[in-house]
């Protein structure tokens, strides 16, 4: 989250539910967290801009290599703004 957002009361807690959510439609009949080797989703939208995009850490790579990459074309926000 960027240092000039403001968390709204329970924001935390609903974060972890769409984590858990997310996890639980890519296992068949399993609403358990999923294991490194069982992930399908990659990021999940909650709002426009950096603030509302919660990626997951095992494809930090990536979006590091897509931000290094296209960093003298736009602003980080902007490039993932188009990317998702």
């Amino acid at each position: 989250m960027e240092d000039d957002f403001e968390w709204c009361e329970g924001s935390l807690q609903q974060i972890f539910s769409l984590i858990r959510h997310a996890n639980s439609k890519n296992r068949k009949g399993n609403t358990n967290l999923l294991n490194e080797g069982d992930l399908k989703w990659s990021a999940i939208r909650t709002s426009v801009g950096m603030n509302g995009l919660i990626l997951h850490c095992s494809d930090f790579p990536f979006y590091l290599s897509l931000a290094e990459e296209n960093q003298d074309i736009a602003p980080l926000d902007t490039i993932f703004g188009i990317f998702f």
